[in-house]
């Protein structure tokens, strides 16, 4: 388990770091339990969460977890510390922002894991160039740093940062090949984690455009029964006419008036309309369906027995699901003279 190149701020170079001693056992009850903490899940914010207790107190007082965001800025989401107290002061002011010295901001624009085994007063000077914050970050304080990076399908997700501030020890070769191999097993769950999410929004997303849609079908369908139901108990004449003027409407009113039965017109040509009558018929139809508003007027139209009728007709579009124009109902009522 040999890591990558690593980039040594103290002397401004890439160094390859080896694991030249003993294995840490501290490392190893860290590693052994990654596979259930990590396991799929779809709350990824608690994946960062348990990233950053897991490395405490075995390898490190302190942790932060930033996560490069979607404007390409790395946010702080997680912070943990051994002392309460100081876990605050870690989340609002260490490394919040990027500055010129800062770590992570550095292991992120190269790619590569940092380590400070022993943080002076020199080196903390360049680390936080701020003179308040310097002297606040000394006040924990600073002695050893890590930051190792987030990577996951070739991305850099962003980056952990362990911090030695209350034990003796300092970070040596050895804690960063450990250091990579457990990061690249947290951006993998971090990464997996947020896919889920994703997964489950997007899911979430159609199935509610599903039920929108079978909701407004069903509005759609109630209103056509209501509307079935109304025209099933005229006493006037109606019908309804499809996109292409076949019957799709047919109410008792007009079989006792045209003498056709419903049965007979369903699915054909509207029947009163005389053949001679056809073409000013299908001119008034389309002019209808393109959404002109034709006031009522007079026609005559045949019945079966070839009777002629003058009538009175209304017509109004009928609308289907978004809109759409899909026929005309109309309703005859027999003009009398004295209606005139």
């Amino acid at each position: 388990m040999q890591p990558r190149g690593y980039e040594d701020l103290r002397g401004g170079k890439t160094t390859t770091a080896t694991a030249g001693v003993e294995t840490p056992w501290r490392w190893l009850q860290i590693v052994s339990r990654t596979g259930t903490l990590f396991a799929a899940s779809e709350d990824w914010h608690g994946t960062l969460a348990a990233v950053a207790r897991l490395v405490l107190p075995g390898v490190a007082d302190g942790c932060l977890v930033d996560l490069i965001d979607e404007s390409g800025r790395a946010r702080r989401l997680q912070t943990a510390h051994v002392v309460p107290e100081k876990e605050q002061r870690l989340r609002e002011g260490l490394w919040a922002s990027a500055s010129s010295g800062d770590p992570i901001a550095t292991s992120l624009r190269s790619g590569l894991p940092l380590i400070h085994d022993r943080v002076t007063a020199e080196l903390l000077e360049r680390l936080v160039p701020e003179p308040a914050l310097r002297k606040a970050v000394a006040e924990l304080p600073l002695r050893s740093v890590l930051v190792a990076p987030l990577v996951a399908r070739a991305r850099t997700l962003g980056a952990i940062t362990l911090l030695v501030t209350e034990s003796d020890r300092s970070y040596s070769p050895a804690d960063l090949a450990f250091a990579l191999d457990f990061a690249r097993q947290a951006a993998l769950a971090i990464d997996g984690a947020r896919l889920l999410a994703t997964e489950r929004r997007m899911r979430a997303a159609v199935e509610e455009e599903a039920e929108l849609r079978r909701r407004a079908e069903q509005s759609v369908r109630s209103a056509r029964e209501a509307l079935a139901e109304l025209v099933r108990a005229s006493p006037a004449a109606m019908f309804e006419l499809d996109a292409r003027g076949r019957v799709v409407e047919w109410n008792p009113a007009a079989e006792r008036i045209f003498g056709w039965r419903r049965d007979e017109v369903l699915g054909k040509p509207n029947p009163i309309v005389d053949p001679s009558s056809e073409e000013e018929f299908m001119r008034s139809f389309r002019r209808e369906l393109s959404g002109e508003a034709l006031p009522e007027r007079r026609i005559r139209r045949t019945r079966k027995d070839g009777a002629q009728l003058d009538l009175r007709l209304s017509a109004t579009l009928v609308r289907g699901e978004g809109g759409v124009v899909t026929g005309v109902l109309g309703m005859f009522v027999e003009d009398h003279p004295g209606l005139r």
